[in-house]
């Protein structure tokens, strides 16, 4: 099979059934008759020499009709060394306890609905986590994740890393107790929850960058909960939300002191002052604000918020001392730095003409050359200057700077007709010696 892409069929089964179709020999999953689309590739192992199926550390069973778990002692015979789990797609409706030792470090259930099982299965899934010793990565994207009664008391997960939950609408309080049961959870994803509201009670230390994007939160104050609920955040991603003005930093700052990254793109800010506000973040490096209003001119607002250190910030004066309308932030650095000279203008692009002497028998002609043209045309001019044919010619340039400091005349023979005049570093003040053959 090698690295190629595989595809096979087959019905509404089990885990186990799953992988032996997959990974089993060829003719042990003709009894599936539902068909569904099975992709893998890469490394992928197969029977071994013992007879005992081997499974990739990477396993996806995407939309295979899984319905439930098959053998336990199977799969964790099978599984033992599975890293990477996905089992999007499938006909989920009870795992238990089954798969609850089963896999390792990283698991996905993207899975259409589990809301028919969720009730009871938030439980079997912290079950099967905190049986997961090495399990980091956790994602439950795209499931309706609203139990209709409070989930039963959880098992520590305390191993899970990364949390994934966009799009699930999973409720404050079911999250809250998802992070007291994972109390080691640095990133957490949150973004399409249709959440209006931040309502969390406790602070959790762990959580370092946050993704809440897409969530139609229309006041700065959720912003502010979201800090003080994790005061370790460093990155905060909150794009598309709805907040449409940021008030003085003395009344939040505070609970943001250790924000590196903030995106709020295509947020409806149209203020200044707003942008002026963020600056009362001081640990701030990074910031996107693609999208907003008061950049429909297309500008970029990190105009606005210019990184700390002596050279970004006198780089930001200069920008804004050519500007009608200047943040007060200009002003803040101004009386920083003081009042900058403008930077001098250097023009570094390739000279295009040098004014050379051309000389012959005693005579000595000015002219103004094009450093592009070739030594053909360079000899045509000097024939028709000197009224001899160019085929009689022979033509030396003379660097009069290195000629001056090496106190010899540097002559150089111009053979190749082709060969462009620049190539030979032409200066004003430069010259051609002409003999005739």
């Amino acid at each position: 099979m090698g690295g190629a892409v595989q595809r096979r069929m087959m019905l509404c089964c089990s885990f186990t059934e799953a992988l032996e179709s997959k990974y089993g020999d060829e003719d042990d999953y003709g009894t599936l008759g539902h068909p569904c689309e099975i992709l893998f590739s890469s490394s992928y192992p197969g029977s071994r020499s013992d007879g005992k199926l081997r499974v990739p550390r990477a396993l996806t069973l995407n939309g295979c009709g899984i319905k439930e778990a098959g053998s336990f002692d199977t799969i964790e015979e099978i599984c033992h060394r599975v890293e990477e789990l996905d089992l999007a797609q499938n006909e989920l409706e009870d795992l238990s306890e089954k798969l609850a030792t089963a896999f390792t470090v990283k698991i996905y259930f993207e899975v259409d609905d589990l809301s028919a099982w969720f009730n009871h299965g938030m439980c079997q899934v912290c079950h099967m986590v905190s049986r997961m010793p090495r399990l980091w990565f956790l994602n439950l994207s795209h499931n309706q994740l609203t139990p209709v009664a409070p989930p039963p008391s959880l098992p520590a997960c305390s191993h899970i890393r990364s949390l994934v939950l966009n799009y699930t609408y999973i409720p404050w309080d079911t999250l809250g107790q998802l992070l007291e049961v994972m109390p080691s959870i640095q990133e957490l994803h949150l973004s399409l929850n249709d959440y209006e509201e931040v309502r969390l009670d406790k602070q959790y230390h762990s959580v370092q960058r946050l993704h809440i994007s897409g969530n139609p939160l229309s006041n700065w104050s959720s912003v502010v909960t979201l800090g003080q609920s994790f005061p370790g955040l460093r990155a905060l991603i909150a794009a598309d939300l709805q907040v449409e003005y940021i008030p003085n930093p003395r009344s939040w700052a505070c609970f943001l002191s250790h924000l590196e990254c903030l995106s709020l793109n295509n947020a409806p800010l149209c203020r200044w002052k707003d942008i002026d506000h963020l600056n009362g973040i001081t640990a701030l490096e990074d910031i996107r604000l693609l999208g907003l209003p008061l950049l429909d001119s297309g500008s970029t607002a990190a105009l606005s918020l210019p990184r700390r250190g002596t050279r970004p910030e006198r780089a930001f004066i200069r920008y804004y001392m050519e500007q009608s309308d200047r943040p007060r932030r200009f002003f803040d650095l101004e009386s920083k730095h003081g009042k900058l000279e403008p930077l001098a203008q250097v023009d570094l692009s390739p000279k295009r003409t040098a004014k050379v002497d051309i000389c012959y028998s005693g005579r000595r002609v000015q002219r103004t050359i094009q450093l592009r043209s070739t030594v053909r045309e360079l000899k045509a001019l000097i024939s028709r200057l000197l009224d001899l044919p160019a085929a009689r010619l022979r033509v030396f340039y003379v660097d009069t700077e290195i000629s001056r400091i090496q106190d010899v005349i540097a002559a150089d023979e111009l053979r190749f007709l082709h060969k462009q005049l620049y190539t030979y570093h032409v200066q004003d003040g430069d010259q051609f010696l002409v003999q005739e053959k």
